[in-house]
């Protein structure tokens, strides 16, 4: 291995090389392409709709921060850490928040987009943080909650479908909206002044509404590619009025949507198992929200996973009925719950953490296939008694046929959800990605070890490897990275700097019958002064270089036996030194 404090100078030599033989990258095609991350496409990011409580609940005393504030303050201050920390270019977030009624409003409950989904870029993001940091309960509040229509709200603008409660808002999104800063109750709200800087961006597709009279949603989907999520973030008591949970019911069951009502049994905690939320997202997670043979710019399955987030969770009835039903939309909408707290105490997490967390899920699960995500297989295990030991593998992003690999230990476990993969800490390793097959970023594989002073991978030279959920160079948690942990950080450790005491044996044709105990004999040892290894054995047809020397532009290469290359011909040279010689060359005779 490369020691770390050469690798500027090799990586500045290789540019310093290739620009002097002007070396084109060369073009390759190959089967294992489709295992490559795919680019940063603009219109393959994300679509992230923050759903956020705005009842009379997030304009209460906080109770358990207990310094006077309000919920409010400590929720915003949260959400503008997170946005403002979140990597520009990478997520299309918006906000949508439920409806206020009176004063210029009309009188439907439900939710209303106050931010349509927009890329994430550094100057929307420097806006969504002002006005997180600005956003007052005093003037965005409703008296209740109506999930179960915020949430058919959610379904009316990811399909581009007339809205039912946004239309009639005065704070909705559209394009050029600009409601006065000051005056009454309604506009004296600091919020504004930011909200009219979104509500202002020329790139028009980017509102909810095209315009002031639309009253039909522009969806944020673009890509039959993108994924599309929720998370609901809910600031106490759910205090959905009859009325509203009776007409989510009708919308989901009526249609356009046609879905399936049925309750969901809740088994402990159950008193607002009646809330048709959970019924509302286990059909945007399940179903296919544009069907194909009405949307074929959308082929496949375009669906909704919802996460949900609690703030200050309650112990007493009321609150363990709030985080069972919160639990269950969850457990249904395929992603996850997390409870967070104003005043964190041992474990407990803040709304930040939570947050930073589920984006890391969000960008792991929108890349399939991606260059560094470690897919959870039947395939690639292997168990013993409850061990499951499982081989991993990424692609290299360059398409070079020498793919990082390691292998990992995990444990079964069972709770009263079944059977699942648990890492070191006891947690589920897939819980958010059972379906797609992706293992967590903060899970702990058991032989990986929190490697010290500092850790291994130095983000200066590995960014990959370092996570909102893992913002350290250590190996522990392993995550989703192959390369991390694992046998291969024992390996690491061991041979890092001297790979000479490391034996590597193979099976030589002629020298190793059944049974054969391999050792370092001329017939086993995989060394390069092996003899009965030869060229043939390693696919190698072409005559050898015996030196390569460069003057400007032009490198020369000499061989040690007639080469048989024609003038043009494209010639491919490999285990050079140095490396920075490698590749497809066009030659001239």
């Amino acid at each position: 291995m490369t020691p770390r404090s050469h690798r500027r100078l090799i990586v500045a030599f290789f540019a310093y090389v290739a620009a002097l033989l002007s070396i084109p990258s060369p073009a390759r095609a190959e089967d294992i392409d489709i295992f490559i991350q795919n680019p940063l496409i603009s219109t393959q990011r994300p679509n992230v709709l923050i759903m956020l409580d705005t009842s009379a609940n997030w304009a209460a005393t906080d109770q358990v921060a207990k310094d006077g504030s309000n919920m409010y303050q400590n929720v915003r201050s949260e959400l503008a850490k997170t946005i403002g920390s979140l990597t520009p270019d990478v997520y299309r977030v918006g906000l949508m928040i439920y409806a206020e009624t009176g004063t210029g409003n009309d009188s439907v409950d439900g939710g209303v987009p106050r931010l349509g989904v927009r890329n994430l870029d550094s100057s929307n993001q420097s806006l969504m943080v002002k006005f997180f940091e600005t956003i007052d309960a005093n003037f965005d509040k409703t008296n209740n909650t109506s999930m179960g229509l915020a949430f058919y709200e959610a379904y009316l603008y990811y399909t581009g479908k007339t809205g039912f409660a946004g239309p009639g808002k005065v704070k909705r999104d559209w394009f050029k909206n600009n409601l006065p800063e000051s005056g009454n109750q309604q506009n004296s709200n600091p919020t504004l002044a930011q909200s009219n800087r979104l509500w202002e961006l020329e790139k028009n597709t980017d509102h909810a509404f095209k315009e002031e009279g639309s009253k039909v949603y522009q969806s944020p989907i673009s890509d039959a590619c993108q994924k599309n999520f929720i998370i609901y973030i809910a600031n106490g008591n759910v205090t959905d009025p009859t009325s509203a949970n009776v007409a989510a019911t009708n919308k989901l069951a009526d249609p356009p949507v046609s879905g399936d009502t049925s309750t969901i049994d809740i088994q402990t905690d159950d008193a607002e198992q009646g809330n048709i939320s959970d019924e509302w997202t286990r059909f945007l997670a399940n179903s296919d929200i544009l069907p194909d043979e009405s949307n074929p710019k959308f082929p496949g399955k375009q669906n909704v996973i919802t996460y949900t987030v609690e703030v200050n969770p309650q112990t007493d009835t009321q609150g363990r009925a709030n985080t069972s039903l919160l639990k269950s939309m969850a457990d249904q909408g395929k992603g996850e719950y997390f409870g967070v707290f104003t005043k964190t105490t041992g474990t407990q997490r803040t709304l930040s953490d939570a947050l930073n967390q589920i984006f890391a899920q969000i960008i792991d699960r929108n890349s399939v296939f991606a260059a560094s995500t470690l897919p959870v297989s039947s395939n690639v295990r292997g168990t013993f008694l409850n061990q499951v030991y499982m081989g991993v593998f990424r692609p290299d992003p360059d398409a070079s046929p020498r793919w990082p690999g390691n292998l990992k230990q995990y444990n079964l476990s069972i709770d009263d959800k079944g059977v699942f993969l648990a890492g070191k800490d006891g947690n589920r390793i897939e819980a958010a990605f059972a379906e797609e097959g992706f293992v967590k970023p903060d899970a702990q594989s058991f032989w990986t070890i929190d490697q010290n002073p500092g850790g291994f991978w130095d983000p200066t030279y590995y960014p990959d490897t370092v996570s909102a959920t893992n913002p350290t160079a250590s190996d522990l948690p392993d995550g989703a990275f192959v390369e991390k942990g694992g046998s291969a950080q024992h390996l690491r450790m061991t041979y890092g700097t001297d790979v000479t005491t490391r034996s590597l044996y193979t099976c030589l044709s002629g020298f190793c019958s059944t049974g054969t105990t391999l050792n370092s004999s001329a017939n086993h040892a995989f060394v390069a002064t092996n003899g009965n290894i030869t060229d043939a054995m390693l696919g190698i047809t072409g005559p050898q270089a015996v030196t390569i020397t460069r003057s400007g532009n032009t490198a020369t290469v000499v061989t040690g036996a007639a080469h048989g290359f024609t003038d043009g011909q494209a010639v491919t040279i490999s285990a050079a030194n140095p490396s920075a010689y490698n590749g497809i060359y066009t030659v001239s005779i």
